[in-house]
């Protein structure tokens, strides 16, 4: 079915009911690689084998590619990220490679779908035996793999942190004598139309993975400045709790230095009054605590003064100087944070209108190409009528040859004179 699909697409593209296309002979490369769990001496390679096959995978370095000859239609590639420290894989011992990613490409799609190239094109990866795990207990069949596939060249420059994989498919035709895939400026028209869509496609795909890197950074810029600025602003709250809890330790103070509290030096100056004289021992008691009294104003001023001798005063002011620059560069850094926000969201838009226009230049290279297929097949059939008239004068000609001959033959037999023939010939145009 897949392979009738892709037939049947190739049919209404070259206009010829004829189209017999029992094989293809295809091109992969890579390019580059994103969000792959890598050490720091792991390099990338990408495997690609035909599922239908048993041949043994091919192994394709960064910037490198491979071929495939004879592959059917209906086929599927299965690619496969792989982690070395190898500079050679192909020396490399198999348990020291590991399988970041795969996934699978139904050729027929990209026939169907994709103008049967992809060109600088991100596709995610799955995690390895994910796609045989769901397909085993019945939740997805080889028939959701073009779905599947449509949906990852959708989400390839739009999730960041997915495994993902730059690559590029196209017919082995298209690829240059150096062995790089490259879009000539003087390429037929034909050509440069069906390579229009993949060349856009690849542009969409490194503009939208360029804005949404650019939001994310702009966004994780304002989250650390709003952890900086939270973080000031704990601490200034706890420098003024600490003010505060000075300032209460201070009143309380003096008020029991005013109220002439009953602390244990005071009670140390009290005397039994059942002994000697009342009076005196009351005046003695009141001595004592007007002493004791006297002593404590004297420790406050005394401490007073050592606290202005440190410093300490102006250490809170310099506290509270440094607080106000603080706030005043959290502000400047707000301010900072929403310019570069309007910039993004403005670059955001420009790029959306950049592709729409994009999208309406590619609307009308369709259409322009939809038009000269149809004066290409209307020229055909002109042709073709052309030809079935040539045929039917050339039918025509040898039948009137046909005549002249038997009357010529007619007259010999006859013994008609020879000089009453050449007018015959010469009527007929015969030499």
């Amino acid at each position: 079915m897949a392979a009738a699909e892709g037939l049947a697409f190739l049919q209404r593209l070259t206009g010829c009911a004829e189209t017999r296309i029992a094989s293809v002979d295809v091109s992969i490369f890579m390019h580059s690689s994103h969000s792959l769990d890598l050490a720091e001496d792991e390099r990338v390679y990408l495997s690609v084998r035909d599922l239908r096959r048993r041949d043994a995978d091919q192994l394709i370095k960064l910037g490198k590619g491979c071929h495939i000859q004879g592959l059917d239609l209906d086929a599927t590639l299965f690619l496969r990220a792989w982690a070395c420290r190898a500079e050679n894989p192909f020396d490399a011992d198999p348990q020291d490679m590991r399988i970041c990613g795969e996934i699978r490409v139904p050729v027929h799609r990209l026939v169907t779908h994709w103008n049967s190239m992809l060109y600088h094109t991100w596709l995610t990866l799955d995690s390895p035996g994910l796609h045989d795990s769901v397909a085993s207990i019945g939740l997805m069949t080889a028939a959701d793999d073009g779905a599947e596939l449509d949906q990852r060249l959708v989400n390839g420059p739009r999730q960041l942190f997915q495994p993902k994989v730059l690559v590029s498919i196209c017919r082995m035709d298209d690829v240059a004598a150096s062995g790089k895939l490259v879009m000539a400026k003087d390429a037929p028209d034909d050509v440069r139309a069906s390579q229009w869509g993949p060349l856009l496609l690849s542009q969409q795909h490194h503009a939208i993975m360029s804005s949404a890197l650019h939001l994310h950074r702009s966004q994780s810029g304002s989250k650390t400045a709003g952890q900086q600025n939270e973080k000031q602003e704990q601490q200034i709250r706890a420098l003024r709790q600490q003010l505060e809890t000075q300032s209460a330790d201070m009143a309380q103070f003096k008020g029991q230095v005013q109220d002439g509290g009953t602390s244990p030096s005071v009670r140390e100056f009290r005397v039994d009054v059942g002994k000697g004289d009342p009076m005196e021992s009351l005046e003695a008691e009141l001595a004592a605590q007007a002493q004791e009294l006297k002593m404590l104003r004297e420790a406050v001023v005394r401490r007073a003064q050592a606290k202005a001798a440190s410093g300490a005063f102006s250490e809170v002011e310099e506290m509270r100087d440094s607080n106000a620059r603080r706030e005043h560069q959290i502000h400047a850094m707000r301010g900072e944070s929403n310019k570069v926000r309007e910039e993004a969201s403005k670059k955001v838009e420009a790029a959306s209108d950049r592709i729409e226009a994009i999208r309406v230049e590619k609307q009308e290279a369709l259409q322009e190409c939809d038009k000269l297929q149809a004066d290409t097949r209307k020229v055909a059939a002109q042709r073709d009528e052309l030809a079935r008239e040539r045929n039917r004068l050339s039918e025509q000609k040898e039948a009137l040859l046909k005549i002249v001959e038997d009357l010529h033959q007619a007259c010999n037999i006859a013994g008609l004179p020879q000089e009453n023939r050449p007018s015959i010939t010469m009527n007929f145009g015969i030499s």
